[in-house]
């Protein structure tokens, strides 16, 4: 997607919510897998990602309902960057979890590496597009990313 230099604002939500899929996916297999200790530490993690990725959405939910562009790109991008981290973190713990109970070894993705330029080029199209359209595509786009929200930790991995 970086690559193409554009990209919609659905392609653009559709990278928050990955990203929240990713990050559920990883609390509940360290849930699953876990020790109380590594159940507690990835809870905290979960926890810093899913407020600076609560933040950005929130940002993005202001402007769109506000009809104006974001204050402080930077900031947001700074906050999208440290959600990221906190997920591949959790992917990494999680990763490590199910190799030891598989008993088999794998390679660890470096997963920030491989979704950050994505996630800033999510943001980027976010920025610029927030005047994009009429109110009713502001409202479409504002209840796609209250979608992408991470859920609470104690709730990942539930039907």
């Amino acid at each position: 997607m970086t690559g193409s230099g554009t990209m919609s604002w659905q392609k653009a939500v559709a990278e928050l919510a990955a990203e929240r899929g990713r990050a559920e996916t990883a609390a509940a297999v360290i849930r699953r897998l876990g020790d109380a200790g590594a159940v507690a530490m990835a809870e905290l993690t979960y926890g810093e990602g899913k407020a600076e990725a609560d933040a950005v959405i929130d940002a993005f939910t202001i402007a769109l309902a506000e009809g104006r562009g974001l204050d402080d790109r930077i900031g947001l991008e700074a906050r999208l960057g440290r959600a990221a981290a906190a997920r591949a973190a959790l992917g990494q713990q999680a990763t490590e979890l199910a190799r030891a109970e598989a008993t088999e070894k794998g390679v660890v993705l470096d997963l920030l590496k491989d979704v950050l330029p994505d996630l800033m080029t999510a943001l980027g199209v976010l920025w610029t597009r927030w005047s994009e359209g009429e109110a009713h595509l502001r409202e479409t786009i504002a209840a796609r990313l209250e979608a992408a929200r991470w859920p609470p930790f104690a709730t990942t991995g539930e039907p």
